[in-house]
């Protein structure tokens, strides 16, 4: 089943509309906290955490706008009206952590191996933050 399955199996489904509902005030006060700087949008850079320099970056944008991210809708309306989108990651250490994250979650049970990666996932972030700064 989906999360939203598991979920409703668990709390029911007044509870997930109420939790969708929370989430969608969220990026509704998002939207308008930013809409409200009235910013100079033609020289306004959008950075994105997560997002790979890689030439690509609007068409993940605009993949993630259909999946439905409001996150990526905001940073699309921000587009539209002329703010440049700007990748943040390298993306060899996206791979890395994805790899990363995939081994963990199979170890998750294993004292030992938990605490390799609790290791690893510190350097990493070390090297995605240096590569960002």
């Amino acid at each position: 089943g989906t999360l939203k399955d598991e979920y409703i199996r668990r709390f029911g489904t007044q509870k997930w509309e109420e939790h969708n509902r929370i989430i969608e005030d969220f990026w509704h006060g998002i939207r308008n906290k930013v809409f409200d700087l009235s910013l100079d949008y033609p020289n306004t850079r959008l950075y994105q955490d997560g997002l790979p320099v890689c030439g690509k970056e609007m068409d993940l944008v605009q993949e993630l706008v259909k999946m439905g991210s409001r996150n990526h809708q905001i940073l699309m309306e921000l587009i539209q009206l002329g703010a440049k989108l700007e990748g943040t990651e390298d993306p060899k250490l996206l791979l890395e952590e994805y790899t990363y994250l995939k081994d963990a979650s199979a170890h998750l049970d294993d004292p030992k191996g938990k605490k390799k990666y609790q290791r690893l996932a510190g350097t990493l972030l070390q090297k995605r933050d240096s590569y960002i700064g």
